[in-house]
């Protein structure tokens, strides 16, 4: 059995035109037995066949004909079969209910066979052999269902009724079992030079019969139909070229590529709460995912104290190791109906079962007051603030409310009295920036007071819990890189706003800029940028949404290996280090991921 080339079962067409435009469908291919391409095309009713002929000016009409009996009735669909058996080519025409067989010889229709199939709407058809007796028979799919004419002889048919399954339009091996399933792709923008809107990846799996199992869906990004599935990488699984998108697969494609986790997830979300030594996620007092260490996760209901008689415990809650014994607590409230009694402290046993170790702090105060704010994950930060090994809580705005942070001091249990406010500011993170031994913070403040943006930059930490003015870097962005990018000992920054800049440390806490200028992200929407060795070759690589240029997807900028044209001076120089520029903004699908909100 010999699969076909996707290629050649997608015919050209424009169609869904305004009232009055024509539709066209064009099929290429050999109908005089030649050798020589010849065209076959319907326009709205007619459907006409030219040959190539050496030595002619053009091609040559050979037939006009009318398969749904008036000009008027406008062909809806064509795709290049074989009709008969003889191995040449023949034409599936479709209009509303109704699909015509129509047999060719030397470019004129010889023979039509008529079916109505009971698919109305979005017409999906490929030919193939799909109950493994030796021969090609016709799938034609809409959005939830499909028909299947099964040959029965060399110009014979049994058409079957519609049964759910799907979608598809195309016909592949993909889980390499020896028949062939249905796959496509597409839902993404045609009409765009760079298709930027996201798209579905399916798979329908066969089951040797004929018989296909609804489709296994992933995200995708940028893609109108599919053009291969192949293995790219010859890592032993096949990958999928769609649109202008490449998945390079690491596992079979009868499994969801992008395995749910329920909700969308963040730095904050994401713990190793059963000390399994992999990262969890929407850890917190409710039903968190559980990682099984191998991309797939599982629902998980960690045991939790009871409340006192007549109150409750609310979270989902802040999480960090804050009694020092090395798995992730949570402080959550500890509310008598709607009346905030104290914030709680839930210890972590290990392995994710938790008990009450009482208040977390002062009686009847909100570690996070303001509207809507509340114990969510990222409305706080957990790290040692005060440098005295201990890790402390930051709690932080929300998105109603993003220019304010608290600092509560740890002493060392679990139980918190109350550090520095910033009433206009976003604590981003807290870091050695200056290679002092100090802990600093990087953040976002309110550019002047009243404003409706921010800056971005970093403070000093000047001991005991103390912190030195402000130095701006940046307008504003509430995700701001801390990472050791060119890997020479100090930390750097990466900033998205309006654009994409890096902030080469001296380690002194000098920071030279570096505008990225392949990037350029878009005015609305969520700008954000993170660091990750994405391609595991021992460099820090960076991962940017919201650009121009990918509204829906995340654009990978892989490392370089960094050359300098000069040599670092001592840790606290002023003076800049010299550096060639070390970013290359990878366009290639392998670098592109769907970006889109899960439920």
């Amino acid at each position: 059995m010999t699969e076909p080339e996707l290629a050649d079962d997608y015919s050209v067409s424009w169609s869904g035109l305004p009232a009055g435009v024509p539709e066209l469908h064009a099929v290429v291919a050999d109908f005089t037995g030649d050798g020589r391409a010849d065209l076959a095309y319907s326009f709205n009713g007619n459907l006409k066949l030219l040959e190539f002929v050496p030595g002619q000016p053009g091609l040559t009409l050979r037939s006009s004909t009318n398969p749904f009996g008036s000009p008027s009735n406008v062909v809806e669909g064509l795709l290049e079969i074989d009709a008969n058996g003889d191995a040449t080519p023949d034409f599936l025409a479709w209009r509303g209910d109704t699909i015509k067989l129509i047999e060719i010889a030397a470019c004129q229709p010889t023979a039509t066979q008529t079916y109505i199939q009971g698919i109305v709407d979005h017409h999906m058809p490929a030919m193939g052999d799909v109950d493994l007796d030796g021969d090609l028979d016709l799938v034609i799919w809409d959005m939830s269902r499909y028909v299947l004419l099964r040959r029965t002889g060399a110009a014979t048919w049994s058409i079957e009724p519609p049964v759910t399954g799907g979608p598809a339009e195309f016909l592949v091996d993909v889980d390499e079992d020896g028949d062939l399933d249905g796959v496509c792709c597409g839902s993404g923008d045609p009409e765009t030079p760079e298709n930027i809107l996201t798209s579905t990846f399916r798979v329908s799996v066969n089951d040797g019969t004929g018989a296909f199992a609804s489709a296994i869906e992933t995200n995708w990004l940028g893609s109108d139909h599919l053009a291969g599935i192949a293995d790219l990488d010859r890592d032993g699984d096949l990958d999928v070229v769609s649109g202008r998108c490449i998945l390079y697969a690491r596992g079979p494609l009868t499994q969801r590529l992008h395995p749910l986790l329920g909700s969308q997830q963040t730095d904050r979300s994401t713990a190793d709460i059963d000390g399994d030594s992999d990262a969890d996620f929407t850890v917190g007092l409710r039903t968190m995912q559980r990682n099984l260490g191998e991309g797939l996760c599982s629902s998980y209901g960690a045991s939790f104290p009871a409340p006192p008689p007549e109150t409750q415990f609310v979270g989902p809650g802040w999480p960090g190791d804050f009694d020092g014994d090395g798995d992730v607590d949570l402080v959550v409230d500890h509310n008598a109906g709607s009346t905030l009694l104290a914030q709680r402290l839930l210890v972590n046993l290990g392995g994710g079962a938790f008990a009450d170790a009482g208040d977390a702090g002062p009686s009847g105060v909100d570690f996070n007051p303001g509207p809507n704010q509340g114990s969510y994950w990222d409305s706080s930060l957990a790290g040692d603030a005060d440098g005295d090994g201990d890790i402390d809580l930051i709690t932080r705005g929300t998105a109603r409310s993003p220019y304010q942070s608290f600092v509560w001091w740890n002493d060392g249990a679990g139980h918190f009295t109350a550090g520095p406010g910033f009433p206009d500011e976003f604590i981003n993170g807290i870091d050695d920036l200056n290679g002092d031994g100090i802990p600093d913070v990087t953040a976002t403040w309110l550019a002047y007071p009243g404003a409706s943006y921010g800056d971005s930059g970093w403070q000093e930490g000047l001991g005991g819990g103390a912190f030195g003015p402000r130095v701006t870097l940046s307008s504003a962005s509430f995700r701001i890189v801390v990472a050791d990018l060119d890997a020479d000992g100090d930390l750097d920054l990466a900033i998205a706003n309006l654009g994409l800049n890096v902030y080469w440390n001296n380690g002194g806490g000098v920071f030279t800029t570096e505008w990225v200028s392949s990037i350029t992200l878009s005015n609305g929407g969520w700008q954000r940028v993170w660091s990750a060795d994405v391609d595991d070759d021992g460099r820090l690589d960076l991962l940017v949404t919201g650009s121009e240029r990918e509204r829906n997807g995340v654009i990978v900028l892989s490392r370089r290996r960094t050359t300098r044209a000069g040599r670092r001076r001592s840790r606290r120089s002023s003076t800049p280090t010299i550096r060639s520029t070390p970013w290359c903004a990878t366009w290639t699908a392998m670098a592109t991921w769907t970006w889109s909100p899960i439920g």
